[in-house]
């Protein structure tokens, strides 16, 4: 999806890349959040 943050670790190891993809789904939910009510507004 998106490979430009994943290589901006300065070391992007397997484990990181497990952990940003498990955290995806979380990071997800709260940008969905955050842009909704932005949405509603204009």
């Amino acid at each position: 999806m998106q490979k430009g943050t994943a290589q901006r670790h300065s070391k992007p190891d397997g484990a990181q890349r497990k952990l940003f993809l498990k955290n995806l789904p979380f990071f997800r939910l709260q940008y969905s959040k955050a842009i909704r009510p932005a949405k509603s507004i204009i």
